[in-house]
C-alpha cells in the first residue's frame, strides 16, 4: 500500500525565504549578515507565512506602504530599492480588496505615480514630508496595516544613518518612526522589510544588529550610536534586497490564496526599474544613473530571482504521479 505524503504546508514559504536571503552583492559591499539576522527575527514559522496569514485574516484594511529616502546630492529622487517593492506588494494588497496608500517624500511623487500607472492598480500617494504631530497621530488611527520597505529608522541617539554610517538630516519626514511606534502602541499590524539593519523594523532585534552588522554599534559619526535602528515592527523580514522581501510577501499571499495574479514576473520588474531610473531614481548600490538593477545586482540576476519565485509558486501548485 502506498503511503500518503504528509508535506508541511509551510514548505514553499521556507523555500522562497532560502532564495530571498541569499546574498549576491559585490565583494566590497557590506554582506554576510542577512541570514543570521533573518534567523534571529523569525519565530517557529517562516516570516512570510506569518505575515501573509495576518494580512489574509483582515478585510478592507487601510494600508500604509512606507518607503523611499531622498538624500540631497546623492538620491534626489530616492533609490530603486524600496519603492518598487512597495508598489508590487501594494498592488497585491489592492487586488485582495485593501485600500492602499504609498507614503513617500514629496520629491518622489512622479516616481511612485509611474509605478502605480505601470502596474495598473488602485493606489494613492501620500506625501510624508513636513507633516504635523497631529497628522501623524491621525495616520496611526486611520491605518490598520503599515509596511515599511527599505525605510531608514532612527538609532538610540535619534539619528538615521546610511548602511555605511553616514548620518542623515533630522528634518523633512524624520518623524516616520513615531508613526510606526504609534501603530505598534495601538496594536495595529506592522511589518518591516530591510536589508541593512538600519531600516525600520530591525529594532525588534536591535542588540543583535549592533553585534552582527559592521557599523551597527559604531557608525563612526559624532552621535556614536551606530546604524542599528531602535524602531521595531511586529514582523521583520531581513532579505538580501528589500525589494526582494516585498516580492516574497506578494508570493506568500499568492500561495495563501492560490492566486498567481498577486505576483509579478521578471520582465515586469525590469520595466518598473527602467521606468524609475529614467525619472532620476538611482540604484542604491552603485548610485550610477546608467545602472539598471537593484542594490548593485544587475537586472538579469534580479529577473532570475523574481522568476524563481514564480517557479516556487507553480511547482507547489502542480503535481505529477510517480509510480516507482
Amino acid at each position: 500500500m502506498a503511503k500518503e505524503m504528509n508535506v508541511d504546508p509551510r514548505s514553499p514559504y521556507e523555500n522562497l525565504e532560502l532564495l530571498l536571503t541569499t546574498e549576491m552583492r559585490p565583494h566590497n559591499m557590506l554582506q554576510g549578515f542577512i541570514r543570521p539576522l533573518y534567523e534571529l527575527a523569525r519565530g517557529e514559522n517562516p516570516v512570510t507565512y506569518d505575515i501573509s496569514q495576518a494580512i489574509l485574516g483582515m478585510q478592507n484594511a487601510n494600508v500604509a506602504m512606507v518607503t523611499g529616502i531622498v538624500i540631497e546630492g546623492y538620491l534626489p529622487k530616492g533609490e530603486v530599492d524600496g519603492p518598487i517593492g512597495a508598489a508590487v506588494l501594494g498592488r497585491a494588497l489592492s487586488l485582495l480588496g485593501h485600500n492602499v496608500d504609498i507614503m513617500v517624500d514629496g520629491d518622489m511623487d512622479d516616481v511612485v505615480r509611474s509605478l502605480i500607472d505601470t502596474l495598473g492598480f488602485e493606489g494613492n500617494i501620500v506625501h510624508t514630508t513636513d507633516r504635523s504631530p497631529e497628522e501623524l497621530m491621525a495616520w496611526a488611527d486611520h491605518y490598520d496595516i503599515a509596511v515599511t520597505i527599505e525605510k531608514l529608522g532612527r538609532n538610540r541617539e535619534g539619528i538615521r544613518h546610511s548602511v555605511m554610517g553616514t548620518p542623515l538630516a533630522t528634518t523633512g519626514e524624520y518623524y516616520i518612526d513615531d508613526f510606526i511606534e504609534a501603530m505598534n502602541d495601538k496594536g495595529k499590524l506592522t511589518v518591516g522589510i530591510g536589508d541593512g539593519g538600519n531600516e525600520i523594523g530591525f529594532g525588534k532585534i536591535h542588540d543583535k544588529v549592533r553585534e552582527i552588522v559592521l557599523f551597527g554599534a559604531d557608525c563612526g559619526c559624532p552621535c556614536g550610536g551606530g546604524t542599528a535602528t531602535t524602531t521595531a515592527t511586529e514582523h521583520l523580514f531581513s532579505a538580501a534586497v528589500s525589494n526582494f522581501g516585498a516580492y516574497g510577501v506578494a508570493t506568500a499571499l499568492a500561495l495563501g490564496t492560490s492566486n498567481r495574479n498577486l505576483m509579478v514576473d521578471g520582465k515586469t520588474v525590469k520595466k518598473l526599474i527602467e521606468g524609475v531610473v529614467a525619472l532620476g531614481c538611482l540604484d542604491g548600490g552603485t548610485v550610477d544613473p546608467n545602472f539598471i538593477g537593484d542594490d548593485g545586482i544587475p537586472i538579469d540576476a534580479v529577473m532570475r530571482v523574481v522568476d524563481q519565485l514564480g517557479s516556487i509558486y507553480a511547482q507547489w501548485n502542480g503535481s505529477f504521479d510517480r509510480h516507482f
